[in-house]
């Protein structure tokens, strides 16, 4: 009995927290080049160079993808994970991690508008999938998925700076209504020890900027639901959007493609620049949450903002390019907070930036309870959990069957997939 636990507690937490720092310590590589190098030099250099910078990116993306993949490369990372999950033939080859790494840096190093999370996800299940396909006698009567769900928490955990929310993540993004609950132990495993791999580089900070507590009335509630509405037939709205424009660049020659949408990015970013006075639509956008936070704005501006960043997501999209739409749709849901927070007269509008950053993600991805742990996790704010799950919920059920990502399964009531368990 005794051989029998420790040989369980290796498969469930020994071996995922050994994966989950491999992932982490890969995705604080990543990190560095784009976010400690690449990044600040664009956002630093004359808004011209700013502005064709994408464009350049997208080119390189497109041009290592078709080349390196002979043309069965996508640009889809997240989508292969829960394609994977499903699929015990899909396969998760390791030789196609650098292409795809290289399409990222170029994209989101370069200013597209797309985040790291999203590859840091592929990157951690491409390395799970493939150390358990390889240990097979220490993992034998494993779920086939367990170090493939532990590195993907782990590369979100990384990223996000937030263990438990990746954790959750990785079983909750797999289906619409239900959750891979028997997968939570080894996921909890490597989403924490990434998480610890990255910070031992990068040093314990809070993606979200803190903001002073205030107290739950009438009116943040108000907002808190409106939040939850804007966000359902918001996220309706962008999942049209991207899907439309994925279709279009899809049938559309390379070079057109590529033109056009540099042009449309390289607009955006003058406009978003002569309106707020920064390139707001530029890199994944963790700069723009922290102005919709930071102090309140004119409700027309942030408007604007939010339509030019949810355009520059799906021209990003649209036009080829590699990363996540994690940290996007966190930025878009801090825009839609802040104009909640406004229409509601809440006292304290940041807060409900806060919670619309939950809640926008949420919505795109079908994942509440994931929404609800990042706005507690990522501000360091337990309280804030309370008006997130208003939020979280009423933007899921408006959502309807729609999902920013086509290949999640429905799942039944009682929690169970639809899908037999293919191990």
């Amino acid at each position: 009995m005794v051989l029998t636990v420790l040989r369980r507690t290796s498969q469930l937490v020994g071996l995922p927290a050994m994966t989950g720092a491999v992932v982490g310590l890969g995705a604080a590589g990543l990190f560095w080049v784009v976010n400690g190098v690449m990044l600040p030099a664009i956002l630093g250099a004359p808004l011209a160079v700013g502005a064709i910078a994408p464009c350049v990116g997208l080119a390189v993306a497109v041009r290592v993808l078709d080349r390196r993949g002979r043309g069965r490369l996508t640009p889809a990372t997240v989508d292969e994970y829960l394609l994977a999950f499903h699929e015990p033939d899909r396969a998760l080859e390791m030789r196609e991690l650098p292409s795809r790494m290289v399409a990222t840096v170029a994209t989101v190093g370069l200013g597209g508008a797309m985040g790291l999370e999203a590859p840091s996800v592929f990157m951690g299940s491409v390395v799970g999938n493939t150390v358990q396909r390889r240990l097979c006698r220490p993992m034998e009567g494993c779920d086939r998925r367990v170090l493939m769900v532990a590195g993907a928490a782990a590369g979100g955990g990384a990223i996000l700076r937030a263990p438990l929310t990746a954790a959750l993540f990785a079983i909750e993004s797999p289906f619409q209504g239900a959750v891979a609950g028997r997968l939570l132990i080894p996921a909890l495993a490597g989403g924490f020890s990434g998480y610890l791999a990255f910070v031992a580089v990068h040093g314990d900070t809070f993606l979200l900027p803190l903001v002073a507590g205030a107290g739950l009335g009438a009116r943040e509630l108000l907002a808190s639901a409106l939040i939850g509405v804007l966000a359902g037939l918001g996220g309706r709205a962008f999942v049209r959007l991207a899907m439309r424009a994925i279709t279009i660049g899809a049938s559309a020659p390379s070079a057109r493609r590529l033109a056009v949408a540099g042009l449309a990015l390289a607009s955006m970013a003058v406009l978003c620049d002569q309106a707020s006075g920064s390139a707001l639509t530029l890199g994944p956008g963790v700069g723009a949450i922290r102005w919709a936070i930071s102090d309140p704005h004119p409700m027309a501006l942030v408007a604007v903002v939010l339509a030019l960043r949810l355009l520059a997501m799906a021209v990003t999209v649209g036009g080829g390019g590699a990363g996540g739409l994690t940290t996007p749709l966190l930025v878009g849901g801090a825009l839609i907070g802040q104009i909640a927070g406004t229409l509601a007269g809440a006292d304290n509008v940041s807060l409900m930036a806060l919670v619309g950053v939950g809640a926008f993600f949420a919505a795109n991805y079908r994942v509440p309870l994931t929404g609800v742990a990042f706005v507690a996790e990522a501000t360091g704010r337990p309280l804030f959990a309370v008006p997130a799950v208003l939020a979280s919920v009423l933007g899921d059920l408006l959502m309807g069957n729609h999902s920013i990502t086509l290949c999640q399964r429905l799942g039944r009531r009682d929690g169970k997939s639809l899908t037999p368990d293919p191990s």
